[in-house]
């Protein structure tokens, strides 16, 4: 296997740090702060003989200006590494051969990770609604796990995706939490697994009767609009247009403005409830927000009971805090379950 001269750059700035990273090696380390600076280095190097067009750069640097300041306001490097990375890979069509190489090193680091973590460690846990000791190793391990099966799957063409992979890499998973202890990589794995199945087998199309394939013509009809336009349908057997889904309908529907404040209020609205111990009505909005990915009711008030809550999330952050039969909040705020109205 031959990299070409862009790849190798990409891989000279790319691996040390990811390598280090499934590690578990953070920026504590000062040979690890070393090593990115070197990293950088190289990356800086390099770009500095790519021809890239004004507009890219503009909104590169704007970005790494961003992230670059966000080191400084809240300690974490992630950001600017990723837009880095963006950066490394301008230019870069053709990335199985970047896909290769972060497999085999990502599976190296993977191996290496499960020695150093062969001892583990005594944490502490949320289990059961209390803060238990469980032994087990560290999480990073089945991050790292996830990420070098990514690297796999780009791999891998749709057609080559055999039940026997899928099996391979749930097999695996389960090892892998076995152990490392972490139940949310199960739950990932799992989920990906589940996925790559519909997906390879057009089991999600055929049970949502063509909706994402009809779902993508959309958008290939229709452009992203501020303020909603109106939709074409049809349901004539040799025209059919009907667009089943939520979230593309507000998009292309409602609107991007509409789209937004559903999205951020549905998001705070969860959280509303979820610091109240409103474990019931979060389920009730989670399986909305799922409904949503197959039919386009959510915005209607008398199909969707969720709009209830969504007045009194609304009531509240407005001020109007005498909306309090259901609100489960003292008087001084605090979250502590009460049926009491403000109305005394």
């Amino acid at each position: 296997m031959k990299l070409k001269v862009k790849e190798f750059r990409f891989l000279l700035f790319f691996l040390p740090i990811y390598f280090c990273k499934l590690l578990n090696i953070t920026p504590s380390n000062k040979w690890f702060v070393l090593l990115s600076i070197m990293c950088f280095t190289s990356l800086v190097y390099g770009s500095c003989k790519k021809k890239i067009s004004g507009k890219i750069f503009c909104i590169l640097m704007v970005l790494a200006l961003y992230t670059g300041l966000m080191v400084f306001t809240c300690g974490k490097q992630g950001p600017f590494f990723s837009v880095m990375i963006i950066l490394a890979l301008h230019g870069i069509e053709d990335k199985r051969r970047i896909y290769k190489v972060s497999f085999w090193v990502g599976i190296i680091a993977v191996l290496v990770s499960c020695y150093i973590e062969r001892n583990g460690a005594i944490g502490v846990r949320y289990i059961g609604g209390e803060w238990t000791e469980v032994y087990k190793r560290s999480n990073i391990l089945y991050i790292s796990f996830v990420a070098v099966v990514s690297f796999y799957i780009f791999l891998i063409k749709e057609k080559k995706m055999e039940i026997w992979r899928l099996l391979a890499i749930l097999f695996i998973g389960y090892a892998m939490y076995k152990y490392s202890g972490s139940r949310t990589g199960l739950v990932i794995i799992v989920l990906l697994v589940l996925m790559l199945f519909a997906f390879r087998f057009k089991a999600f199309d055929n049970m949502l009767q063509g909706r994402i394939r009809l779902g993508s013509l959309y958008f290939d009809r229709n452009d992203i609009s501020i303020f909603g336009q109106h939709l074409y349908h049809n349901y004539s057997p040799n025209d059919f247009w009907n667009l089943d889904c939520a979230y593309y309908y507000m998009l292309l529907g409602y609107g991007l403005i509409y789209t937004i404040v559903w999205l951020w209020l549905s998001c705070k609205l969860i959280k509303y409830l979820y610091d109240r111990n409103r474990f019931f009505e979060v389920a009730v909005m989670v399986i909305y927000a799922v409904y949503g990915m197959t039919e386009t009711f959510l915005p209607n008030g008398f199909l969707n009971a969720s709009i209830f809550l969504y007045a009194e999330y609304l009531y509240h952050i407005l001020g109007d805090r005498k909306q309090g039969v259901n609100a489960y909040e003292n008087k001084n705020y605090s979250y502590v379950p009460t049926t009491v109205s403000r109305n005394g």
